[in-house]
């Protein structure tokens, strides 16, 4: 449970996420990739049907990201193709972004240290992830460029990268003493979409979903992983025939 200092602090990391990032807020759309996306696009301008269905199914620049278009829609049919609601609207997922981090950071923290470590001591260091996150370099380009928006935070997951996702993911369950529980079953989905990749042709990323469910059976000696999005786990019968 988030108790009262917790949301303090993630507030507290909100308001440091927005400030250094105020400037933005007088930018304009940039003749790199805004122009296409913003500038000369119809498509998602409203949140009609037309537009929903577009949003849904456009790869615009090579692109699928339903849910960033629906955030953009939102910004045009409240002010139109106003910069700065743009601009604001990427600063205001930005800094709740940073408040959201702030909270998982805790959380994990506590996982690992359990009731050995005092509360302060982790609420601090949950601050301190947060707003490295928050105000490093990197993060500029992804809140001041408007076009940038699919890579703030949750809307990251747009593009479907799976493969980038999960070490982290990993990572993070490990702290958890349920991850054994949950294991399979990221396993089992992590090789169903690398199944849907393979048959679109996408065999890149295919492969690195495949590692990536290798890596996480490595600590279960039973069940090693596939080597293809076809190929059944080693030890199954149809896994030994017809090959």
């Amino acid at each position: 449970m988030v108790n009262g200092a917790a949301w303090g602090a993630a507030l507290l990391v909100s308001a440091l996420a927005f400030l250094p990032f105020l400037p933005t807020l007088g930018g304009q759309f940039l003749n790199w990739d805004d122009n296409i996306n913003f500038l000369t696009n119809p498509g998602f301008r409203g949140l009609g049907w037309t537009q929903l269905r577009w949003m849904a199914t456009t790869t615009l620049l090579g692109h699928w990201i339903p849910l960033t278009w629906l955030s953009l829609g939102v910004n045009y049919a409240l002010g139109g193709l106003d910069p700065w609601g743009y601009h604001l609207g990427n600063l205001l997922l930005h800094a709740a972004n940073a408040a959201v981090l702030c909270v998982i950071a805790r959380r994990l923290l506590a996982a690992a240290w359990g009731a050995a470590a005092p509360a302060p001591a982790i609420l601090g260091g949950a601050v301190c992830a947060a707003l490295l996150f928050a105000v490093h370099p990197l993060r500029v380009e992804s809140v001041a460029w408007v076009t940038e928006r699919r890579r703030l935070g949750l809307l990251h997951v747009d593009q479907g990268r799976y493969a980038d996702a999960i070490p982290l993911l990993r990572r993070a369950l490990a702290l958890d003493p349920r991850f054994p529980l949950v294991r399979k079953d990221l396993v089992l989905a992590l090789r169903k979409r690398a199944a849907e990749l393979e048959a679109t042709g996408d065999r890149r990323e295919a492969a690195g979903l495949l590692r990536e469910a290798t890596d996480l059976l490595a600590h279960d000696p039973g069940a090693p992983g596939p080597t293809s999005a076809r190929e059944p786990a080693v030890g199954s019968d149809t896994g030994r025939s017809g090959r």
